[in-house]
């Protein structure tokens, strides 16, 4: 007579423990779907598969004569997957999951979670995003990412994604309208979207994700101000649209270069991701006398911004250059700025001038249509 063996269910506790380990998500890379709700009519409905990376039987996906017996119900060769990646691991892609990838896949799905529930809640933090476009550059920031990012350090407060910008603004940065109604819009938009979470103290800290015309960044440096706890991220083409700190710890060699005399009208130019002319800037003044000052870098270009040490750099300098002017320039109730910078120090500098002790801001924006600077906005 033929034996049939017959498979041993899993046991309650290791089937409970997949489950809180998983957080009841599919733990194949990338699907992450919800596994306790039936997403269409919101009611509860168990949808979860407990699969095996070492098939139960060693005909079955990746059996094996030995390992099949002795892994059946050990937790460690079970995974929670949805039907879809159930179906995908086990019949119509099998060979391209070996028991590798799908440890893998484990593992890091649990860690994960580990990470998410393990933050404690003084950690959170109000996630906010400002994007505009630049130029023919318009940037896309998902919920996902953004909180990817601040993941483990900081958990997203409830769940918020705060949204603002430009994007459907039909005026463009080379028209003047555009910078007498956005910068108003902009503080609006912070004053009754953002500020509310940070004057009842239902979160104290922000995470910042801006790109927009560098005169509207270091506006929205001084309306977070560097009073307000927050993390100012920088958004990196390469690696792969990322905006993650990276780890490096160079110096830039951050100065400020005076100019030759302190008689003059006080320019401030920010030479960090290029070098900037002189002579463009005198273009906008005509025959008025100026004093420019310079903060720059030793190798001015647009991906010299790699981390937060370069930040802290840029951050002395800036305050250095506020100084400095401050005390060269007693009789001036202006500095007049010209920035080329990355998004995460412009608004930086806006956030380092102290409103009360510094000099109000007039901050010029290259016109691509004119081919010159033009005023855009005064911080005062």
């Amino acid at each position: 007579m033929k034996i049939v063996r017959t498979r041993k269910q899993i046991p309650t506790g290791i089937a409970r423990k997949l489950w809180v380990q998983s957080a009841g998500r599919c733990q194949y890379s990338g699907c992450n779907v919800s596994l306790w709700k039936d997403d269409l009519m919101y009611k509860d409905m168990n949808k979860a598969y407990i699969s095996h990376i070492v098939a139960a039987s060693p005909a079955g996906p990746r059996g094996d004569e030995i390992k099949s017996k002795e892994l059946e119900v050990s937790y460690d060769n079970l995974m929670l997957l949805c039907d879809e990646c159930h179906n995908r691991i086990d019949e119509s892609d099998r060979k391209n999951h070996s028991v590798e990838l799908l440890m893998t896949m484990k593992e890091d799905h649990e860690h994960r979670i580990n990470l998410v529930t393990g933050i404690e809640c003084a950690n959170r933090s109000l996630v906010v995003s400002y994007l505009g476009k630049v130029g023919s550059f318009y940037p896309v920031l998902n919920r996902s990412k953004a909180f990817e990012t601040i993941i483990p350090a900081y958990f997203p407060f409830k769940g918020y994604f705060i949204q603002g910008g430009t994007k459907n603004s039909p005026i463009d940065d080379h028209e003047e309208i555009y910078w007498s109604t956005e910068p108003l819009v902009l503080e609006r938009w912070y004053n009754q979207n953002v500020m509310p979470f940070l004057n009842d103290r239902s979160s104290a800290h922000i995470s910042l994700f801006a790109i927009a015309p560098q005169p509207l960044l270091i506006k929205l440096g001084s309306l977070v101000s560097e009073l307000q706890p927050a993390d100012i991220f920088q958004y990196f083409r390469d690696p792969s649209d990322s905006w993650k700190w990276q780890e490096d710890s160079s110096d830039l060699r951050c100065q400020v270069v005076p100019p030759v005399t302190f008689t003059g009208l006080p320019v401030l130019k920010l030479e960090l991701s290029a070098e900037l002319n002189d002579e463009r800037i005198k273009k906008v003044f005509g025959e008025e006398q100026l004093s420019i000052w310079t903060v720059r870098i030793s190798d001015p270009r647009r991906d010299f911004l790699k981390s937060r040490v370069h930040m802290q750099q840029l951050k002395r300098v800036f305050r250095s250059a506020f100084d400095q002017i401050n005390v060269a320039h007693p009789d001036h109730k202006q500095i007049h700025v010209f920035p080329i910078a990355p998004n995460s120090a412009a608004i930086e500098f806006g956030r380092v001038r102290m409103p009360k002790a510094d000099k109000e801001l007039v901050l010029y924006d290259q016109n691509n249509k004119n081919n010159s600077f033009i005023k855009t906005l005064i911080i005062s």
